[in-house]
């Protein structure tokens, strides 16, 4: 029996490669059928599904269907591929798909329910109430029209605990002073199952039933008959969340009084600190988390939110009757403040705070302000670098007394460099150029001359 040559191994060992190969696409493509286990190679992992997003939808106790206005076949892969990852997410929860034109009777149901029966749409239906997604929803775009990242996942998995489960409360918006609360800051109530409102105060008193009433950077100062309606829902037990603009001691000077009864003062000016900010920006301030249960999560963590833009705040007292106070963030010692008159003062500054009082019907009422307006605007509250969003949400369930929260950010379509150093560049040059060129050039001549000797 003749010996195997070197050939006969080199072929045996190609055939044995290809083997593996085909059998591990058949065993993926099953596994991707049967449990529907797949791959999600993308930077941002757009088809990966968060915790909260799993827990939620595992933890349903009703049924809650997704019905796609579309052939799945016709319907946009990569919203195809997010749904597919939800129905196998939970029992409870089922994804389907009816082509309106095959279906006209689904379409003309939901018409009369008054809901849109456009192509594409995703009505998510539940116990308790139906909510209608328009494919353009599960989008987010930039100044100039182009997609900049997905919110599917936040946009449907809100809807999921809008159908199936009753809302959490009503939060307000203060109305009629030039506020100018974000779509971030609307979105991350409505993401939490909250019913938002609006109120003039000029024309209407805040619901007593209003869970948290919130001030969004107003331009102009409050009346008296105004600020005794925040006192009069306040000594109802209830709770405030305020974001004050620059020089707000100029700009409002009625609502400054009345929140220095609170043990809260403000001043004038914008905050500065050459070394802890963002983008380089020295009014872009990375705050000091102080002892604070809104910042028991977050303390223990390295990632922070931006406070662009912030006027320092003043504690008058830290108790004073009934009322308590606490700081909730503050600046380094590095920071100064400048206004239009000086530059002048310095850090550590106050840069929000909560104040907490006690009532005579044994409950509380609870306010927290915080000197940037900036701090809920949209690129801050979706960036995923920043805590502006968890921040804001550990405000409200200390402020409101609840332990219920929903935060998925948008996932980002930018493409993000890679930073290479120049030493990095040369390694990679010699690498790819020389070394790698060469090993070819060498193993194809010592082949070649081992076949001679065969």
């Amino acid at each position: 029996m003749k010996p195997f040559t070197s050939a006969f191994y080199i072929k045996s060992a190609a055939l044995l490669a290809a083997a593996v190969m085909i059998l591990s696409n058949i065993a993926a493509d099953h596994a991707e059928k049967q449990f529907g286990l797949r791959l999600d190679m993308t930077a941002s992992h757009f088809y990966h599904l968060t915790d909260t997003t799993k827990d939620t939808v595992s933890s349903l106790t009703s049924p809650v269907t997704i019905t796609v206005l579309n052939s799945r076949e016709a319907f946009l892969p990569i919203m195809r591929e997010i749904l597919d990852r939800y129905d196998t997410a939970g029992s409870n929860l089922e994804v389907g798909y009816i082509d309106p034109y095959i279906n006209p009777a689904i379409a003309e149901d939901l018409k009369n329910k008054g809901y849109s029966a456009a192509m594409d749409n995703m009505v998510v239906s539940g116990p308790s109430a139906t909510k209608v997604l328009a494919l353009e929803d599960m989008f987010t775009t930039g100044p100039s029209g182009t997609v900049t990242g997905i919110a599917a996942e936040q946009m449907l998995t809100s809807a999921i605990l809008y159908v199936s489960r009753e809302q959490v409360g009503i939060v307000s918006f203060s109305d009629g002073h030039g506020e100018k609360p974000s779509d971030a800051l609307i979105n991350l109530f409505e993401q939490n199952n909250y019913h938002i409102d609006h109120t003039a105060l000029s024309l209407q008193d805040i619901q007593e039933d209003t869970s948290l009433f919130i001030l969004a950077a107003p331009s102009r100062d409050f009346s008296d008959m105004e600020i005794g309606k925040l006192e009069q829902y306040l000594t109802c037990g209830g709770r405030i969340l305020a974001f004050l603009p620059p020089d707000t001691a100029e700009l409002l000077p009625t609502l400054s009084g009345y929140l220095e009864e609170w043990g809260i003062g403000t001043t004038n000016g914008i905050i500065e600190d050459s070394r802890l900010n963002a983008d380089t920006n020295a009014t872009h301030i990375v705050p000091v988390y102080a002892s604070h249960p809104i910042n028991q999560t977050l303390g223990n963590s390295r990632i922070y939110p931006i406070l662009p833009v912030c006027t320092p705040l003043n504690q008058l007292f830290i108790r004073q009757g009934t009322v308590t106070t606490s700081k909730i963030l503050y600046s380094s010692p590095n920071a100064t403040v400048k206004n239009t008159q000086k530059s002048g003062g310095n850090g550590p500054f106050t840069l929000a705070l909560s104040a907490e009082k006690q009532l005579s019907a044994g409950n509380t009422a609870r306010m927290i302000v915080i000197g940037s307006k900036g701090i809920y605007n949209d690129f801050q509250m979706d960036s995923p670098s920043t805590a502006n969003r968890d921040f804001l949400l550990q405000a409200v369930n200390w402020c409101t007394e609840t332990d219920f929260q929903l935060n998925i950010p948008v996932k980002s379509l930018d493409q993000k460099p890679i930073t290479v150093l120049s030493y990095q560049g040369a390694v990679m040059a010699t690498v790819f150029i020389m070394v790698l060129p060469a090993s070819v050039f060498i193993t194809g001549i010592c082949i070649r001359r081992r076949r001679k000797h065969l």
